[in-house]
């Protein structure tokens, strides 16, 4: 059983009430994020898919044509 008793007197409180307060100043934004070790180059594998996707794309065209060529 746990009993919540005010700080200057002995008697029991009914309920309990929690103000929360903190410092309205902003927290300053560093313009320079940490380094996280990885310095691989994000665009090189960006146009490798692209490349990638217009390949697969091409090889379904020319599939397709030859198919009906062959009908």
């Amino acid at each position: 059983m746990v009993a919540l008793r005010s700080e200057d007197a002995d008697e029991k409180l009914a309920e309990a009430m929690f103000t929360n307060r903190y410092g309205t100043s902003p927290v300053p934004r560093d313009s320079n994020p940490p380094k996280t070790g990885d310095e691989s180059n994000i665009l090189l594998y960006g146009y490798l898919a692209l490349v990638s996707i217009a390949g697969l794309v091409v090889s379904v065209v020319i599939q397709k044509r030859g198919k009906r060529r062959s009908s």
